[in-house]
């Protein structure tokens, strides 16, 4: 356990200016798209790494619980609404900010749990190197996409 309580405002910010990188979202939508992943669980991640933290084993499997929970309630249907539009008009432009914002109450919900479980990646008891190591094995990830992921991070800071 940490003394350090992650900020869901902070994290939002952090999203949005690692997610304005088009290699970064092409990444992303590729494997949420192809695999499943949440966007958001993967943003958090990076995230964690980049602050030298990560989730305790209760901690990853509540993360995934929730996660699983808000793309399959609320996420895929605004998203599958979303992309029935067209883009150019009013209703995709509608659809596309009712997404954003479950995007973003996902993200404080995700970041309340983790501030219960959160470990320094150094000493976690955890045997992956941090949360983004235990998403991809969950979904079986492929390892380039996720190293590219990685690197871009790194270079953007």
């Amino acid at each position: 356990m940490t003394s350090k309580d992650l900020n869901p405002a902070e994290f939002w910010r952090y999203s949005l200016e690692i997610y304005s990188n088009r290699a970064v979202k092409d990444i992303c939508l590729e494997l949420q798209d192809d695999f499943g992943a949440d966007v958001n669980l993967l943003l958090l991640s990076l995230w964690l790494a980049e602050l030298g933290l990560t989730v305790d084993t209760h901690g990853f499997s509540g993360l995934l619980n929730l996660s699983n929970r808000w793309q399959t309630s609320v996420l895929h249907p605004l998203r599958t609404e979303r992309r029935a539009q067209k883009r150019e008009n009013t209703s995709y432009k509608l659809a596309l900010t009712k997404e954003l914002d479950a995007e973003k109450d996902e993200q404080t919900a995700l970041i309340a749990y983790a501030n219960f479980h959160l470990a320094d990646i150094n000493t976690t008891d955890t045997p992956n190197t941090g949360l983004l190591n235990q998403y991809a094995a969950v979904l079986h990830l492929p390892r380039q996409p996720l190293l590219e992921l990685q690197e871009l991070v790194r270079d953007f800071q």
